[in-house]
């Protein structure tokens, strides 16, 4: 097989990787080690010296590798895919990519890959051969292009879309890590009897995000970053940074073991106006729960039933 045929591969390859992606990830390798890796990782005599460097020591797929090398999409299981990740390249070409996916998986994707461009890497040059006029050699090289849905239009500088994004994953990590399940679903009960001011405008959110809460602890450990990567932009701004909302603020008091009462009443002076009466008390249906179970440890619970009096329970001396 040739570079082309190879190239031709792998654009066959990425084409498919971005269908139905919204967003590319890069990761925190060392880009000037992936180059060594790739270079260093060609079968024995297959990579010789041509002229005075490696027949593939190249600065337009140097700058390929070091620029897009480490793109890589999340998938559904919360596994990653590179654009190294694909067979049939082979016996000099798929030892190198089967070592540059192995590398690049072994680290942490690091942020959101934000560009303005419409392609990475050169198509294909000429060199004119010194000393012959007639004869003009042409090289292939690294080359992909974009779909425009992954071409940012924003007039927002890169670094700063991609502050953003980075600051929305670590506030929706923190979240699910730091906010019991617990605190999730009492403020949900609180929600449903209609004890908590303005509560109903959190309940779609909290809904969801104790989906996502029960689905991130049950991710394997080495996929719970991918789980947070994907999930932040996919949930929008209201779920990935609940930690830092009004009702952030309760969950995490709840999580605490703040006295119910208590927090609730600092997320209402967060949220309601100074005159505001709550209008119900502060109880939840487990706390009911646990009251009774502990009634009926007590032998009480049956003292606690009422009903209207009949006329034969009220006896001479009651008149």
């Amino acid at each position: 097989m040739n570079f082309k045929e190879f190239k031709e591969l792998m654009q066959a390859h990425t084409e498919e990787m971005f269908n139905n992606q919204e967003k590319l990830y890069i990761t925190n390798i060392n880009k000037d080690k992936l180059w060594e890796l790739y270079l260093d990782s060609f079968p024995e005599g297959t990579n010789e010296i041509f002229r005075e460097r490696r027949e593939h020591d190249c600065q337009c797929c140097r700058h390929f590798i070091k620029s897009f090398g480490d793109a890589v999409v999340i998938n559904e299981d919360n596994s990653i895919t590179t654009i190294w990740d694909f067979k049939n390249a082979g016996s000099i070409y798929q030892p190198v990519i089967d070592a540059l996916s192995q590398y690049i998986k072994a680290a942490l994707i690091e942020n959101v890959l934000i560009t303005k461009e419409t392609y990475y890497g050169t198509d294909f040059n000429y060199e004119k051969l010194e000393g012959d006029i007639d004869v003009v050699r042409k090289w292939d090289h690294f080359y992909i292009k974009l779909p425009k849905r992954l071409i940012s239009k924003s007039h927002k500088t890169i670094g700063t879309i991609m502050s953003t994004y980075r600051s929305s994953k670590e506030v929706f990590k923190r979240s699910l890590e730091e906010i019991s399940k617990h605190s999730i679903e009492t403020v949900l009960d609180l929600i449903n009897q209609k004890s908590l001011y303005k509560g109903e405008e959190w309940q779609s959110v909290l809904t969801k995000f104790l989906e996502l809460h029960n689905e991130y602890h049950n991710v394997p450990d080495y996929r719970k970053n991918n789980f947070c990567w994907k999930k932040s932009i996919e949930v929008g701004g209201a779920i990935s940074k609940i930690k830092n909302h009004s009702i952030g603020v309760l969950l995490t008091d709840i999580t605490k073991n703040v006295e119910l009462d208590q927090a609730v009443r600092r997320y209402e002076k967060i949220v309601a106006p100074s005159n505001y009466k709550r209008p119900k008390a502060i109880f939840t249906k487990k706390m009911i729960e646990q009251a009774q179970a502990t009634l009926t440890d007590l032998g009480l619970l049956d003292s606690l039933d009422r009903r209207f009096a009949i006329i034969d329970d009220i006896t001479v001396n009651n008149i």
